[in-house]
């Protein structure tokens, strides 16, 4: 009678332990989905609320505006750019040889 309520029991409690760890992982993938879904009605809201202000006309031309860079006729746009972006002169003849030597130092044979 021991001899067959011992395998018995080892299956019976592998199954259990097999169970729980089942659990466990769908209580993982529960909380998962959870915080997907709340960050996707987040998104949604987000979405819908810029919807309603395109569907304006002031948020039409505001994202417009925003996209192309573009101006309603008696305004004016300025653009500012960066101090490195600005500068978009290429070296001239006297600097580019000047560049040249400073490599050539690097190597002295």
């Amino acid at each position: 009678m021991i001899l067959v309520l011992i395998p018995l029991s080892f299956f019976l409690a592998k199954g259990a332990i097999g169970v729980l760890a089942k659990r466990q992982e769908s209580a993982h993938n529960l909380s998962e989905l959870e915080d997907k879904s709340r960050s996707l009605k987040a998104r949604g809201q987000e979405l819908n609320e810029r919807i309603i202000r395109l569907k304006s006309e002031d948020g039409l031309i505001e994202e417009i505006k925003t996209k192309f860079n573009v101006a309603r006729e008696g305004e004016q746009l300025a653009i500012i750019l960066k101090a490195e972006e600005a500068s978009t002169t290429e070296p001239s003849t006297l600097e580019r040889i000047k560049n040249w030597f400073k490599w050539e130092s690097l190597w002295p044979w």
